[in-house]
């Protein structure tokens, strides 16, 4: 445990970064009266190590495997799958980086009982911040562009383009950078902000998706109503359950990126409005393990909706396959000389 010595120095680096609450500090606090509490604490954080290091190989190997299929694959050359391909790089740099920088901030102060350097925590807050803006910005952007293609019809591929989904990804990077940084300067606004993109983020999707189910059933009512006089068109009934297939596929993924944010969002406003205590605490790190989690569970919602996706990862998949084969025959054959 740390020293007492400490404490009257740590109290007052404690009261002017209050809102930041760096992890020694926090145990410094309640370490006299609450000791059960901080033990269950650094449980959690080593528990949280655990899933974060089995996470993160989901995270990076899958989100990798995904990348490689659609940059691969000419026909999901689309902007659809442009802004999947977006999400699978937050994701699969979510795995590579965020998560090994949360794993080495939380060990290093289990086995030091200090805080990591201060480069390596505005690291770690900076980029979960930035990649959360993307993450988010990314799934609206999905949505709408789920709409548009209801709303437009044949404009779609006219109006929509990958280059210009590029220059609104080019944007989103830029505008979760800014808010990022912010971090280091102002918390109050890093916070406002925060709360006002996400809830215009996830108030933009459910609008967009309403409006989709609005469509969707008053669509399906007009080709059951003309299968019945013998009226509807096969080519539009198969487009149009192609569509809604990719509608559910892209509305789950919404759908899980709210359902994993959401206890975080929750706990961090109870944390600024009622101050932090040990369960808070405990609350606040797994509900930011559960965010990661996010990052792995989006290539197996790919794999199981979209036929596409499936054909695409298993000819990828077969591809690495054959060329470590044919690296080992060589190496083999290499080998047989000497």
């Amino acid at each position: 445990m740390i020293k007492e010595a400490r404490c009257p120095l740590r109290k007052l680096t404690y009261s002017v970064f209050k809102a930041k609450s760096p992890m020694e500090d926090f145990i410094l606090q309640y370490a006299a009266n609450q000791t059960d509490s901080i033990n269950k604490l650094r449980t959690c954080l080593l528990a949280n190590c655990v899933v974060n290091m089995a996470s993160l190989f989901v995270a990076s190997s899958g989100n990798a495997v995904i990348l490689l299929s659609i940059w691969r694959t000419k026909t999901l050359h689309s902007p659809s799958n442009t802004l999947l391909f977006a999400l699978s790089l937050t994701d699969f740099l979510v795995g590579i980086v965020t998560q090994p920088l949360y794993i080495t901030s939380r060990l290093y102060f289990l086995v030091t009982d200090k805080d990591g350097p201060q480069a390596l925590q505005t690291a770690f807050d900076v980029i979960s911040s930035l990649l959360s803006g993307v993450s988010f910005m990314t799934a609206t952007l999905i949505s709408v562009d789920r709409y548009l293609a209801l709303l437009l019809h044949l404009r779609y591929r006219m109006l929509v383009t990958s280059k210009r989904i590029l220059v609104f990804m080019f944007g989103s990077w830029v505008l979760s950078s800014i808010w990022g940084f912010m971090w280091t300067h102002s918390l109050q606004l890093f916070y406002f902000l925060g709360f006002v993109s996400s809830t215009l983020c996830f108030s933009t999707i459910v609008i967009m998706y309403c409006k989709i189910y609005r469509v969707i059933r008053r669509h399906r009512k007009q080709i059951h109503h003309q299968a019945r006089f013998g009226e509807s068109e096969s080519s539009s009934r198969v487009n149009f359950s192609s569509y809604t297939r990719s509608v559910l596929s892209t509305f789950i993924v919404c759908f899980l990126l709210f359902l994993c944010y959401f206890p975080y969002l929750c706990t961090a406003a109870v944390i600024q409005l009622g101050g932090h205590n040990p369960a808070k605490k405990m609350s606040l790190e797994v509900s930011g393990t559960i965010i990661f989690i996010n990052s792995s569970l989006n290539p197996f919602v790919y794999f199981w909706r979209v036929k596409e996706f499936r054909s695409a990862i298993k000819h990828t998949l077969n591809r690495l396959r054959i060329t470590r084969n044919e690296v080992g025959i060589d190496s083999n054959y290499r080998d047989s000389w000497f």
